[in-house]
């Protein structure tokens, strides 16, 4: 079992018990009274739940209670939790852990529980050559809506590039020849040549639904680097 990019057994630790969680859902779906049919909308995802059971062991109480000190220490911020015969790691942060003795001299069972959402471990990543109008298909193996990064390189001048299809309508007016335009819809930083730039108009991140997906480059051919980890319910 991984935290991050530690090992437990580098804490005298062992995954013992997994309490997997689905992710959950919020919907504000109503039926307004006399009303023929109901108000339906989409759900929107919520956080998924973990649990992990974490068998510590030592040379006596003090030094158990160290180890147990020392890999609570690494969960104070978000995490990465690959668990052992899991293929996809979940990613989160713990909002509990307890402590139970059962064996003072021997070993202590440390849990943990966390909130957060399940991806893959290995990032997509997929070039290609753009031509303006003409929309390219990316496939998300993933069953969960997933934040895509996109980085472009503008073949040309053009007056407004616009990026369509991932989930949102993004614009950038003014643009040269050579420019390297980023959309992350991870950490929702949008720039153009490294820096924050005004003329990127965008009211929604870009992210991939499950399946094929078309992203579509308007006003100027472009190279395209495409990276994202598939999400998972």
């Amino acid at each position: 079992m991984m935290i991050n990019d530690y090992d437990v057994a580098e804490f005298g630790g062992r995954q013992w018990n997994v309490t997997p969680g689905f992710t959950s859902v919020k919907n504000n779906s109503e039926w307004v009274a006399g009303a023929p049919t109901p108000y339906l909308t989409d759900s929107w995802l919520q956080m998924a739940a973990l649990k992990v059971a974490i068998l510590v062991k030592g040379r006596g109480r003090d030094e158990i209670l160290l180890r147990c000190s020392d890999l609570i220490a690494q969960l104070t911020a978000p995490v990465s939790i690959l668990l052992d015969g899991f293929t996809r790691q979940f990613m989160g942060t713990v909002s509990k852990w307890s402590l139970t003795e059962s064996s003072r001299r021997r070993f202590h069972l440390l849990t943990i529980e966390a909130s957060g959402y399940w991806e893959d471990v290995e990032e997509y990543k997929k070039t290609l050559q753009l031509t303006s109008g003409t929309a390219a298909r990316i496939n998300n193996p993933g069953n969960a809506r997933t934040p895509v990064r996109i980085e472009l390189t503008a073949a040309a001048a053009a007056q407004l590039l616009s990026v369509t299809g991932a989930g949102a309508t993004i614009t950038v007016s003014n643009v040269d020849a050579g420019d390297v335009i980023v959309l992350d819809g991870v950490t929702g930083l949008f720039t153009v040549n490294a820096s924050v730039d005004a003329r990127i108009t965008a009211w929604e991140l870009p992210t991939l639904a499950p399946g094929d997906c078309e992203i579509k480059v308007s006003g100027a051919d472009a190279a395209a680097v495409i990276t994202y980890r598939p999400r998972y319910m």
